[in-house]
């Protein structure tokens, strides 16, 4: 766990920048995926 791999470091950057994406998925599926 103390040795991040290039992708495992792109994805915590990727959590940090867009926490409520993650926090609300239904709403971040509902806002990338305007055509429901």
């Amino acid at each position: 766990m103390l040795t991040l791999t290039p992708i495992c470091e792109a994805e915590l950057r990727m959590q940090q920048s867009m926490p409520a994406l993650l926090n609300e998925p239904t709403s971040g599926v509902e806002a990338v995926i305007p055509s429901s």
